[in-house]
C-alpha cells in the first residue's frame, strides 16, 4: 500500500511540473480580445484598413501552429494579397490531400465590407482551437481583403443605402477602375491573375464568395447561389440544390435565427423572383465552370452592419458545417464529374452538347418569397426565374488548333491553368472544322472598358494539315469545359466577347481557331510556362 501511494506521487508531481508548460499551448484569457476585429473594437463603427487585415492573419498565424499565412500576390498599388491557410495537421500547397480545400473570399467589392469582418471573425475562431471540429475533413483558406485598394478608399457615402460602419467603408473597383467580379474570363487586373493562379495552385472543391446585396426589400438576413450556367457539371449543381443548400438553409435559421433563400429580386408587381446572370466572368460561375462548388453569400444591405457580420459568418460556418459532414461525397462528386468528362471528350467528345448562350426561366413550381408590404411582414408567391436554359449549343470537339502567332491567347489559357501542347512535327492534311464568321456585333458603349463583341457563325468542315509550332488546346483535361467555353466564337463569356481576337476576325472571314473533331494523333510537347510574346 505505501509503495501504490509513492508511484500516486510520483504522478502528481509529474502533472504539477508539466501542467504550467501544457497550460501555456492552450488559449488563454486574453487571446479572445488580442484578436478582436476592428468592427467589434469600435462597437461596429468602422471596419478593418488592409494593414490590420495583415497584422490580424500575422497574430493569428503566430499564434497557432497550424494557421500559416500565406501571400498569394499583390495589388495594382502593390499591397500584399494575404491569406491564411487553416489545416491540422498542416497543408502543403499542391500536394493531393484527404481533406477537402475550402476556399473563402472577402472584399471582392470592398464597400461589402461584412463579409470581410465575418471571415476574421471565422479566422479567430479557428486559430484558438486546434482540434476544431472543421479542421477534421478540411483545409481552410481565408482571403478576407481581395481588393485591399479599394478597401482603404473610406468615405462614409461609399454605400448610400446601406447600413454602416458608420465610419465609412471602402469602394466596388480595384485601381484600374474595373470591378474584380467581372474579371474572371479575361484576367485583366493582378488580383484575378493572382487569384486564379492560386485556386490553380490548391485545387478547392469548394468555394465561397461573400457579398452584401443592394435592390428588393425583403426578410432574408442572407441570400446566397450556386453556379447557373448550363455548361458547368449538372452532378455538382444537382447536389448543391438538392442536397447542401436546403441543409445550409435550415441550420442558418436554427443556429443564427435568420432566414435565407436563393439570390433574387421582385420585379414591380412582386409576381416574380428572378437571379443574376450565368456567365462566367461572375467568381462562383467560374468557378463552377471549374467543375467546384460555387457558392455566392449576400448579407442584407438594410440590416445592421453588426448582424451582417453575423450571418455572414453564421452562413459560412453553415456550409464549412456540411463540407466537414459531407467531404468523401463532395470529393467523389467532384471527382466523378471530372473525369467523365474527361473520358468522353477524349474518346467521344461529340457525345458532349456543349451549351454556349442561355437564358433565364422559372422553375415549375411558385415559390413563396418572404418580403413587406409596406412595412408590414408578407410572404408572396411567385414565379421563380433562377435557373437557365441553353439556347446555343455546340458538340465538344477533340480539340482546338491555334496558330503559331497566337501566343497571347496561349498565356492566357496558361494562367487560367488550362493544359496546351505544341505540335512538334508537321501533320498531313486533318479533317478539321472551322467557323465562318457570318456577322459580328459589337456592342456600342463600353463594359469594363470594354466593347464586347458578338457572332454569329457557320460550322463548316475543312482539310488542313497541322503545321509544326501550332498549338492545340485538348479538351480531355480538367479544365476542358473552361478551355472549350473559352474558344467557341459564339460563347456568350468567351475570349471573342473580351476582344482578345479582334485583330484577326472580318466578315464572311474564317475564325482563327479551328476545331479537331474527333480523336487524332499528333506530336506535341507540353508548354509548361508563359511565352514571350515578341
Amino acid at each position: 500500500m505505501a509503495h501504490f501511494s509513492t508511484k500516486i506521487w510520483s504522478i502528481i508531481i509529474v502533472i504539477a511540473f508539466v501542467w504550467p508548460q501544457i497550460s501555456v499551448a492552450q488559449p488563454n484569457s486574453n487571446d479572445a480580445n488580442e484578436l478582436a476585429t476592428v468592427a467589434e473594437k469600435s462597437d461596429y463603427k468602422k471596419t478593418s484598413t488592409s494593414a490590420e487585415v495583415v497584422q490580424f492573419v500575422d497574430t493569428c498565424a503566430k499564434k497557432a501552429k497550424h494557421v500559416t499565412r500565406h501571400d498569394f500576390g499583390k495589388t495594382v498599388a502593390g499591397k500584399t494579397m494575404v491569406s491564411a491557410i487553416i489545416a491540422n495537421p498542416p497543408y502543403e500547397i499542391g500536394k493531393s490531400d484527404d481533406r477537402a480545400v475550402a476556399f473563402l473570399l472577402g472584399n471582392i467589392h470592398s464597400g461589402e465590407c461584412a463579409g470581410k469582418e465575418g471571415l476574421l471573425r471565422l479566422l479567430r475562431e479557428l486559430t484558438l482551437d486546434a482540434d476544431h471540429p472543421l479542421l477534421k475533413n478540411l483545409v481552410i483558406i481565408i482571403a478576407p481583403n481581395y481588393n485591399a485598394d479599394g478597401n482603404d478608399k473610406f468615405k462614409k457615402t461609399n454605400r448610400p443605402g446601406q447600413k454602416g460602419p458608420a465610419d465609412g467603408m471602402g469602394v466596388r473597383p480595384n485601381n484600374m477602375g474595373l470591378d474584380l467580379n467581372r474579371e474572371f474570363i479575361k484576367l485583366e487586373s493582378p488580383e484575378a491573375r493572382s487569384l486564379v493562379a492560386y485556386f490553380n495552385k490548391t485545387n478547392p472543391e469548394m468555394f465561397i464568395d461573400c457579398h452584401t446585396t443592394n435592390g428588393s426589400v425583403h426578410q432574408y438576413g442572407l441570400t446566397y447561389d450556386i453556379p447557373h450556367n448550363p455548361a458547368a457539371p449538372e452532378m455538382v449543381r444537382k447536389y448543391l440544390r438538392g442536397q447542401m443548400m436546403p441543409k445550409v438553409t435550415r441550420q442558418l435559421e436554427k443556429n443564427h435565427g435568420y432566414f435565407s433563400f436563393y439570390y433574387g429580386n421582385f420585379n414591380r408587381k412582386k409576381t416574380m423572383w428572378a437571379t443574376y446572370g450565368y456567365q462566367p466572368r461572375y467568381s462562383t460561375e467560374y468557378f463552377g465552370m471549374r467543375g467546384g462548388l460555387g457558392i455566392l453569400s449576400e448579407a442584407y444591405s438594410y440590416i445592421s452592419y453588426k448582424d451582417r457580420i453575423k450571418v455572414s459568418y453564421g452562413f459560412v460556418l453553415e456550409c464549412l458545417r456540411f463540407a466537414n459532414e459531407n467531404t468523401k461525397t463532395i470529393k467523389e462528386i467532384v471527382a466523378k464529374s471530372r473525369d467523365e468528362f474527361i473520358k468522353t471528350a477524349s474518346e467521344k467528345p461529340a457525345d458532349i452538347k456543349l451549351p454556349l448562350a442561355a437564358k433565364m426561366v422559372k422553375f415549375d413550381k411558385k415559390f413563396k418569397i418572404k418580403g413587406y408590404d409596406g412595412k408590414t411582414p408578407k410572404d408572396y408567391e411567385v414565379d421563380f426565374l433562377g435557373k437557365y436554359e441553353p439556347t446555343t449549343q455546340r458538340p465538344l470537339p477533340y480539340a482546338y488548333v491555334l496558330q503559331a502567332k497566337h501566343k497571347k491567347i496561349v498565356n492566357h489559357l496558361l494562367r487560367h491553368g488550362v493544359q496546351v501542347v505544341k505540335v512538334s512535327k508537321d501533320t498531313d492534311a486533318q479533317h478539321l472544322e472551322k467557323y465562318v464568321l457570318k456577322n459580328i456585333v459589337r456592342s456600342r458603349r463600353a463594359f469594363q472598358k470594354h466593347r464586347m463583341v458578338y457572332v454569329e457563325t457557320e460550322l463548316e468542315t475543312t482539310s488542313l494539315p497541322i503545321l509544326s509550332g501550332s498549338f492545340v488546346v485538348k479538351t480531355g483535361q480538367p479544365l476542358g469545359r473552361l478551355a472549350a467555353y473559352m474558344l467557341e466564337p459564339e460563347s456568350a463569356d468567351g475570349l471573342v466577347t473580351w476582344n482578345f481576337f479582334d485583330d484577326d476576325m472580318k466578315k464572311d472571314g474564317d475564325f482563327p481557331v479551328f476545331r479537331i473533331p474527333a480523336p487524332t494523333k499528333l506530336e506535341t510537347e507540353a508548354v509548361k510556362d508563359l511565352l514571350s510574346e515578341k
